[in-house]
């Protein structure tokens, strides 16, 4: 690789941070949530709803990015979809009480879309442009999705008891403006038969698949294709579950006042910021499969706390839950991209997020049917077991 392309990669790396910093705004729901609960007059479940289906159209949206990226190149796919999200919020700062299920459009429907398309935009191109590093890549890029809930939760904590949910919504459309003509002038594709003759080596290499799977075809027959749409619904719904309702559960039941709340959904954000950035890094030395199943000890361990403990230790509870969600989702295009390749890593990623958009479903009917302690303790359960399943087929030895 020529230095030309070697600067290139680290300026594409950097654009692709600063795209995941904004689609990582969506994590800032559980600051706005309450806000939602006033001004719509709905309870907390109706008020979460938009929040777990919006994962259900983030997944559809990246069979959508796919094909966009090969008509219209990367560069104006990540544009479009930042462009969706920002659309989506300002709609939603329209919206009268009395119009509240419109927030499934606006919210869940084309901030969802816009959410898939520009995250797996962003997700396969790093990891095209850094085959020899696809952890620590995807770490610095999908970890700044973590970012935003680190600086910004006080910001908007601060804004929506100011000016209200409308006018903060309209701010944090605003926020994509400087993204998207960031991403207009230098974000790009790698060039044809770059880095072709790269070869990974370490545990990294033994636990690399041989084929690569190519089209939709190979996917539908790939075992490890269907084995790594499990691990992603593994990560999902008791992190959006919890998340989503924080600040009213603990302020609620768990004897935590609003502001202590607010905070940490900040120090939720920065812990999650340090698992994206540090399970991702540690895979590309001691293996996918390792960090995998330290993220399922901690989910389990942290699931039991949000749900069992009061106070500041149901806090530290969710910090944990937020770094093993973050350290997991971070990670799964690199082992994506080990188990199914990289040429065709965005109908792979793509593929993959499947598990995410079950996940959103089993979000939504949990929060719905049970109320908030016995959904998280079923997501829970479920999510360890399935997690555990998916990695000891994955790595099933011959």
């Amino acid at each position: 690789m020529n230095g030309s392309l070697g600067k290139t990669r680290i300026v594409i790396l950097v654009c692709g941070a600063l795209d995941c910093f904004a689609v990582g705004t969506a994590y800032l729901f559980g600051v706005f949530q309450p806000y939602i609960m006033q001004h719509f007059g709905i309870d907390s479940a109706s008020a979460t709803t938009p929040y777990t289906l919006v994962w259900m159209f983030m997944t559809i949206a990246q069979f959508i990015a796919g094909p966009m990226q090969k008509r219209i190149g990367v560069k104006a796919t990540v544009s479009v979809g930042l462009a969706l999200m920002a659309l989506g919020l300002f709609g939603c700062s329209l919206l009268p009480p009395s119009m509240s299920q419109m927030l499934l459009v606006l919210y869940t429907v084309v901030h969802g879309l816009g959410i898939g398309i520009a995250y797996n935009t962003v997700a396969a191109t790093t990891v095209r442009w850094f085959p020899d590093h696809k952890g620590l890549a995807t770490s610095i890029s999908l970890g700044m999705m973590g970012g935003a809930g680190v600086l910004l939760a006080p910001v908007f904590g601060f804004l929506l008891q100011a000016f209200g949910l409308q006018l903060s919504y309209r701010f944090l459309a605003l926020l994509f403006v400087p993204c998207i003509l960031f991403s207009l002038a230098v974000f790009r594709d790698t060039p044809p038969g770059y880095m072709a003759d790269y070869k990974p080596t370490g545990v990294v290499a033994r636990q690399t698949a041989v084929n690569e799977c190519n089209g939709l075809g190979d996917l539908i027959r790939c075992r490890d294709a269907w084995m790594l749409v499990l691990l992603y619904f593994s990560l999902v719904p008791t992190f959006v579950i919890a998340s989503g309702v924080f600040v009213s559960f603990g302020t609620q039941a768990k004897t935590i006042s609003p502001d202590v709340a607010v905070w940490f959904v900040s120090i939720g954000a920065i812990v999650q910021v340090i698992g994206r950035f540090v399970v991702p890094s540690i895979s590309d030395r001691v293996g996918r499969k390792a960090v995998f199943v330290a993220v399922l000890a901690i989910m389990a361990c942290s699931t039991a706390m949000v749900v069992g403990l009061n106070g500041l230790p149901y806090a530290i509870a969710y910090c944990l839950l937020s770094f093993s969600y973050g350290g997991g989702v971070t990670a799964m295009p690199s082992i994506i991209a080990d188990r199914l390749g990289s040429r065709n890593a965005t109908q792979n990623i793509a593929f993959a997020e499947i598990g995410t958009l079950l996940g959103s479903v089993a979000s939504a009917i949990l929060v719905n049917i049970a109320s908030t302690a016995p959904a998280i303790v079923i997501s829970g359960v479920l999510s360890i077991l399935l997690g555990a399943f998916s990695l000891a087929m994955i790595y099933k030895r011959k």
